[in-house]
């Protein structure tokens, strides 16, 4: 709510220079599609409600500028093409030093109506403009589940490396996209590690490892129509609910490579402080002896095991399907 008269402001400029633009608004603590909206007035009575409510203490609302143009997925060439988003899962195992995972694998969330830009006609049809999975779901007569985990071009809810492996044989050039999003996710995590670890410092401070804890992000990003990843928002208890054959797929394997990469850290924590004890000292082991290996370049070595299977999975790419390239934009 304090940001309101800036948000004002904002459009105003908004209407002077682009005649007008569209904003996304939603709760700070809302999940599952609920209570958001679209807007082009800083004066809506959404908006004027929550900065009162707000003011007293109620939820505040987070405005996000609409992107009009998002890359979208044709069903048949008469279609108008459907809105998708990622939801993809980052790791973080230690806020001191800082170490990140970003998993290979995720979720494509498709709306369940043919997209139009956002409009005072439109702004309404949420299953338009909202991919909220849980919120789709209701929309029973166009909303599909899919039975092949392995099907990158049908369901409402789709594999992440499928679909990219479908997108990368229809020549489209989703490495330079995989790299630009682990760089969304390093940036966003070094944005908040000064806060992460002054809060872990202060709760564990004489811990030397700076890894007692870990989270599961939950990161979406939204890829315009240029192919350019944009930041959506970081849920920070991501739903690991399994529905069906996509989610299983998915979200099993996440959860044993986590717990595959966390158990390494204990044993090397039980080492280093043997070892210290051994020697009859305080552990002095340097923050960056007690990451041990993987601890840095960590985005990197995602990255090549990006590539190595796309090697291993793909064909050709000499030649592109232009059928598709009618079909995607």
């Amino acid at each position: 709510p304090e940001d309101h008269a800036a948000f004002q402001r904002e459009c105003r400029r908004n209407r002077k220079s682009r005649g007008g633009g569209m904003y996304i608004v939603k709760p700070e603590r809302g999940c599952q599609g609920r209570k958001i909206f679209l807007t082009d007035d800083a004066n809506d009575r959404a908006i004027k409600k929550a900065a009162w409510y707000g003011t007293m203490g109620g939820d505040a609302l987070v405005a996000q500028q609409y992107i009009q143009k998002p890359l979208v997925l044709y069903s048949q060439p008469s279609d108008k093409g459907y809105k998708f988003d990622l939801r993809l899962y980052v790791l973080v195992t230690s806020c001191d030093p800082l170490r990140v995972l970003l998993y290979t694998d995720g979720l494509a969330r498709f709306c369940t109506q043919p997209y139009d830009e956002a409009s005072d006609s439109n702004k309404h049809l949420r299953y338009m403009h909202l991919t909220n999975f849980s919120l789709n779901k209701s929309n029973v007569q166009h909303f599909s589940e899919s039975a092949d985990a392995n099907d990158a071009t049908t369901g409402s809810k789709r594999r992440v490396g499928v679909f990219f492996d479908f997108l990368q044989r229809e020549g489209y050039d989703m490495e330079r996209v995989w790299v630009q999003i682990e760089g969304i996710a390093a940036k966003a995590a070094l944005a908040v590690q000064p806060v992460l670890q002054h809060y872990y410092r202060l709760s564990k401070p004489h811990d030397k490892f700076g890894d007692r804890c870990f989270e599961v992000l939950g990161m979406d990003i939204l890829l315009d129509a240029d192919l350019k990843p944009w930041l959506l928002e970081f849920n920070h208890s991501p739903s690991f609910h399994c529905e069906g054959a996509v989610d299983i797929a998915v979200k099993q394997p996440l959860i044993t490579d986590m717990l595959q990469l966390l158990t390494p850290s204990l044993q090397r924590r039980s080492q280093l402080l043997a070892r210290s004890h051994a020697a009859g000292s305080h552990v002095a082991t340097s923050r960056a002896a007690a990451a041990g290996p993987g601890s840095h370049g960590i985005l990197q070595m995602m990255r090549h095991k990006m590539r190595e299977s796309h090697r291993a999975k793909s064909p050709d790419h000499s030649t592109h399907s232009t059928q598709h390239k009618n079909k995607t934009q």
